[in-house]
């Protein structure tokens, strides 16, 4: 594959393999070798290659013929001329002893030096997932090429830049919870179960609003803990989903306080139902990142837990008589 690149391209050959300190090739680490250097490396190259090439010819059985992943490779640059063989390793070079994949995430998080400290470790995991995507490619989609370019790394990361900038609020890529956490969360947030419960609810409702709320509240830290000030533009979406809420709260106070329970749990009911189905279209523009329905809804309920919102018009009387 190489051997068919431009001239004007250096190649970079990466590996976690550290090169022998005995072996010749470890002239390859440094980049602007003189031409002896160059030379004695392809007199090393090419005496392999002469070796693998022997071995398999002295085998008749084709089954039985040995190095049947590196033949090719070493057929192809014996085929090359003396020149060829020259200019091809004048332009490689091998980074060797690179970062396994448990170390290689902090690695690249130090070396992102043009993008601002605040953005870098959100910069470095959304390449990371790009140069999967981009290998993939590479090897199983002919029309991409398989060589991937410094230009277009740097195009990527000033790309990627770009939109985490502009974009103040991006999700990670994160899983439901699971039936557990739900189960575990309806114990421990047991404000937020009841406040469903006044307006008879029931279990489906239950369910789908702890799960927004378990999954709204991660991705809420995961915002902060990368970026404070973001705490603050969160606290003002607080305001607008409770202002958006009292909105409708307050006629349906006006309107229903004191009659019948029946009527005031039915109501109150539509006004959860609300919350879940219509309330992200109110959105003011400046946060419409935050529209995803599971992140206002998942809000909602973190404010209702805390007695902030509720649903039953009666519901702080209700909630704090039950606590005494």
């Amino acid at each position: 594959m190489w051997i068919d690149t431009s001239e004007y391209e250096n190649l970079v050959l990466v590996t976690c393999d550290n090169i022998s300190q005995n072996s010749e090739l470890i002239e390859l680490r440094t980049f602007d070798r003189t031409k002896e250097k160059n030379e004695l490396i392809v007199s090393c190259l090419t005496q392999e290659a002469e070796r693998v090439k022997y071995a398999r010819d002295s085998v008749d059985k084709f089954d039985d013929k040995p190095y049947k992943d590196r033949y090719k490779a070493c057929e192809s640059f014996l085929s090359l001329s003396k020149d060829e063989r020259l200019g091809l390793i004048s332009r490689m070079t091998i980074a060797d002893g690179t970062p396994t994949i448990r170390d290689y995430r902090n690695e690249i998080i130090k070396l992102l030096n043009i993008v601002p400290l605040n953005y870098r470790e959100e910069v470095a995991d959304k390449l990371i997932a790009w140069w999967a995507i981009r290998s993939a490619r590479a090897l199983f989609n002919k029309s991409y090429e398989g060589i991937v370019k410094k230009q277009e790394v740097l195009m990527e990361i000033f790309d990627i830049t770009s939109k985490v900038k502009t974009n103040r609020f991006v999700y990670d890529d994160m899983t439901k919870p699971s039936k557990d956490e739900i189960e575990g969360a309806k114990k421990s947030e047991s404000i937020l179960v009841k406040q469903i419960e006044l307006v008879s609810g029931g279990p489906g409702r239950i369910r789908r609003s702890l799960k927004d709320y378990i999954q709204a509240m991660n991705q809420r830290k995961k915002w902060i803990d990368k970026d404070i000030s973001k705490a603050n533009d969160l606290q003002v979406f607080d305001e607008i989903l409770k202002e958006n809420w009292l909105d409708r709260f307050e006629p349906l106070q006006d309107d229903y306080l004191g009659e019948c329970n029946e009527i005031m749990i039915q109501k109150g009911k539509q006004l959860l139902d609300w919350s879940y189905n219509d309330a992200s279209k109110f959105v003011e523009p400046q946060f419409s990142e935050l529209k995803r329905n599971f992140m206002v809804h998942g809000t909602y309920h973190n404010m209702s837990n805390q007695l902030n919102v509720g649903w039953h018009p009666e519901y702080r009387e209700l909630l704090e008589e039950g606590d005494e």
